[in-house]
C-alpha cells in the first residue's frame, strides 16, 4: 500500500513538472518577443549569449548532480564527440536560433506552434526506421499538421501567404531541429548523462555561433533592467528550469504523456501574447494553432504491435 502512496505522489509531482515546464518555455518565447519587440535587441545577441550562459549553468549541475567523473565523457571517444556536435550545432543550436527568429519574424505563438510540427517528423522517422506504415493516427496527425500549418499560413486562402517566407523557413527549420535534438542524442546521453549532454551541446552551439554571427558586433537596443530580467528568463527559466522540470517529469511519467502535458506552452504563449504584448490574431489562425497541438494528442496514442515508441532522446 505504501508503495502505491509513493508512485501516486511521484505521478502527480511527474505531471505538475511537465506543466510547469511547458509554462516556462511558453513565458520564455513571450519574453523573446518583448526583446524583439519593444527592446530591438538583436537574435544574433541573445541566442550565442543564451547558450553559452545555461550551457555552463548545466555543466555546472551536471557536475554535482551526477557527478565529475563522466563530465568530459561526450570527449573522451571520436563518436560522443561527433554526437556531441550534431545533437549541439545541428539540434541545440540551430533549434534555438531558428525559433527565436521566427519569434522575430512573426511572434511567439506561430513560432512555438510551428515548432509542434516536429513529433510529427521524428514519428515519420520512427516508420521509416522501423520499416513499417504509420499508424492511423500517426496519418491523422500529419494531415492535421499539414492542415493546421496551411491555415495558418494563408487562412484558408492559396493565393496568400499572411505569414512571410521567412517566418515559415525558420519555423520548419525548427520544427526539423527539434526532430534532430529529440532523436540523434539517445545514446549519447545514454552513456554520459543527460546534463552532461544537453549543457556541453549549449556550450558547443553557444562557441559556433559566437564564432558565426559574432554577438558583440549586435550589441543593440535598449538595455533597461526590464530587458536583462527578460533575457536571464530565457537563459535560467527558458532553458536551466525547463530542461530540468521536463526530465523530471518524463522519468516520473513518461515521453507520450509529458509531451500531452508540454502543450501548455503553445497556451501560455498565447495567452501571454494577447494580454502582455497585445498581439492580434484572427479565429483561422487559433484554428491552425488547434490542430497542430492536437497532433501532439494522438502521437501520445497507444499503437499496436509494431508501432512502440523508441525510447526517448531526454
Amino acid at each position: 500500500m505504501e508503495q502505491t502512496a509513493n508512485e501516486r505522489a511521484a505521478f502527480r509531482q511527474g505531471c505538475l513538472y511537465c506543466i510547469f515546464a511547458g509554462v516556462a518555455w511558453g513565458f520564455s518565447g513571450v519574453c523573446g518577443q518583448f526583446l524583439f519587440d519593444q527592446r530591438a535587441w538583436s537574435v544574433d545577441f541573445i541566442i550565442p549569449l543564451r547558450m553559452l550562459l545555461a550551457g555552463a549553468v548545466m555543466v555546472l549541475a551536471a557536475a554535482r548532480l551526477e557527478g565529475h567523473a563522466g563530465l568530459l565523457g561526450p570527449f573522451r571517444t571520436r563518436r560522443d564527440f561527433l554526437d556531441l556536435l550534431i545533437f549541439g550545432l545541428l539540434g541545440l543550436g540551430l533549434c534555438q536560433y531558428s525559433y527565436y527568429t521566427t519569434i522575430r519574424e512573426a511572434n511567439a505563438t506561430t513560432a512555438t506552434i510551428l515548432c509542434y510540427l516536429g513529433p510529427v517528423l521524428i514519428i515519420l522517422w520512427q516508420a521509416l526506421r522501423q520499416r513499417r506504415l504509420p499508424a492511423k493516427s500517426e496519418l491523422l496527425a500529419v494531415f492535421l499538421a499539414v492542415l493546421g500549418t496551411f491555415l495558418l499560413t494563408t487562412h484558408g486562402d492559396p493565393t496568400s501567404l499572411v505569414l512571410s517566407p521567412a517566418a515559415l523557413f525558420w519555423g520548419l527549420t525548427s520544427a526539423f531541429a527539434t526532430a534532430v535534438y529529440s532523436i540523434q542524442p539517445a545514446r549519447l546521453t545514454r552513456r554520459c548523462g543527460t546534463l552532461t549532454a544537453a549543457g556541453w551541446g549549449m556550450v558547443l552551439a553557444g562557441l559556433f555561433l559566437s564564432l558565426l554571427r559574432r554577438p558583440w558586433s549586435h550589441a543593440e537596443g535598449v538595455f533597461d533592467p526590464a530587458a536583462w530580467c527578460a533575457f536571464f528568463t530565457i537563459v535560467l527559466v527558458g532553458s536551466v528550469l525547463c530542461f530540468g522540470l521536463y526530465f523530471l517529469g518524463v522519468g516520473r511519467i513518461g515521453p507520450a504523456r509529458g509531451s500531452i502535458l508540454g502543450a501548455t506552452e503553445p497556451l501560455t504563449s498565447t495567452v501571454l501574447s494577447v494580454f502582455w504584448l497585445h498581439v492580434a490574431f484572427l479565429p483561422m489562425d487559433y484554428v491552425g494553432f488547434a490542430l497542430i497541438v492536437s497532433t501532439i494528442f494522438l502521437l501520445a496514442l497507444p499503437h499496436g504491435k509494431g508501432h512502440g515508441e523508441e525510447p526517448a532522446a531526454t
